[in-house]
């Protein structure tokens, strides 16, 4: 670490003069003192944001992945959001850096990069592997400065407990193999995949990004207390939507799951509307309460699991509310709903929830599974809280 201003780098191409990350930081106040070299080469700015209340957003792509990756969030941010992308050496503006395939010198690293925009409200969100070195970072920033994160956003990832074994796999593939699985994932640009001379720059940063994680080993009983949303692809091929649940095992804040239309990289689709999840959840009205009910242990229900309860009161599938938390009831469970189980259906959330939920979308909407209904309702509550502070559920 304290060699790391040799690796520090110009702003990149385009950055206006006087508007270096602290000047977006600071909200371009005069006398704001100029970012130190190191937070400029690893984060840099996607937008501005607007309004009086700010938060930042520090956004870590997927594995080989560069700052490029959420270059389309320049448009379309929520006021108020102030949103950087980490550049990781050995991509992009760093390409000429060597890769790194160390999980605690990366944390370590990255730590000292961002201390110094993490001494107000900030936010993390990370897309597959990203999702995870965005969780070791809040932990890391939480055991070394003391803060930690409004809100974590983990994308397309299993939870740290049981991630380890895919990346051992991954690890072990070689040069034509790995091309194929990143094919197959569906996230590199045809134009690079299509470009041996690309694909030999891009692999080893690929290849230091799995080995981050082949050896990984989840920390028993360490977990963060701000809320986390997880947020996954219906066909996803890699980390399917029934897992993405057990993200609830990493904190003791709220949990909220969201299941969208797409693959392992449906964030690249504009239709997925990944900064609008964001921004309500990070709405400054928004407050989070948890619901707990009683049974052998006391149980926090996320509304994915509030969500369950409702449904096996009225469509007899045979689970109990203790046997919720377990993943009984999977977001892969297919329901048949005639109108007269829809309608019970929609005063059973409406109930659970206390607010008032929109006939017409339950009965315009296919729900033909858990995840279509937990994806509903999860809409349906953001449009609630919208229209009121005191918010439902």
């Amino acid at each position: 670490m304290a060699n790391e201003d040799r690796h520090a780098q110009r702003l990149p191409a385009g950055t206006p003069a006087g508007r270096g990350p602290n000047a977006i930081l600071d909200g371009g106040r005069p006398g704001s003192s100029p970012a130190p070299p190191v937070f400029e080469t690893w984060f840099q700015p996607v937008s501005s944001g607007t309004g009086a209340s700010r938060i930042r957003l520090f956004c870590f792509p997927h594995a080989g992945g560069a700052a490029s990756t959420f270059r389309p969030w320049r448009t379309g941010a929520p006021d108020g959001l102030v949103i950087y992308a980490v550049q990781l050496p050995g991509r992009e503006s760093r390409i000429l850096e060597q890769p790194i395939g160390r999980l605690d010198e990366l944390i370590d690293r990255l730590t000292t990069a961002i201390e110094p925009a993490a001494s107000g409200e900030f936010a993390l969100f990370g897309h597959s592997a990203g999702a995870l070195i965005a969780w070791e970072l809040a932990r890391a920033l939480r055991r070394t400065t003391g803060v930690t994160p409004v809100h974590l956003f983990v994308s397309a990832c299993q939870p740290p407990s049981s991630v380890r074994s895919n990346y051992q796999d991954l690890r072990g593939l070689d040069d034509t193999e790995l091309v194929a699985r990143m094919r197959e994932m569906n996230g590199t640009p045809a134009e690079v995949m299509g470009n041996p001379e690309l694909m030999r720059l891009v692999l080893p940063a690929i290849r230091a990004d799995l080995g981050l994680f082949a050896d990984y080993e989840a920390p028993p009983g360490d977990v963060l207390d701000c809320p986390v949303t997880v947020l996954g692809g219906d066909r996803d091929p890699f980390v399917p939507p029934d897992v993405l649940e057990l993200w609830a095992e990493t904190t003791s804040g709220e949990v909220d799951v969201r299941v969208l239309d797409g693959d392992h990289f449906y964030l690249t689709d504009p239709r997925s509307d990944v900064l609008g999840v964001i921004g309500t959840r990070l709405a400054p009205e928004r407050t989070y309460e948890r619901l707990t009910v009683r049974s052998s242990a006391m149980i926090e229900l996320t509304v994915s699991e509030r969500v369950k309860r409702a449904m096996t009161s009225v469509l007899d599938l045979g689970v109990d509310a203790e046997g919720l938390p377990d993943g009984t009831l999977l977001y892969s469970t297919t329901i048949q709903l005639d109108s007269l189980r829809l309608l019970h259906l929609l005063t059973a959330l409406e109930k659970e929830f206390d607010c008032q939920i929109d006939d017409e979308a339950v009965m315009s909407a296919e729900l033909t599974d858990v995840g279509s209904v937990v994806s509903l309702v999860s809409t349906q509550l953001d449009l609630a809280r919208g229209r009121s502070r005191n918010g439902c559920g």
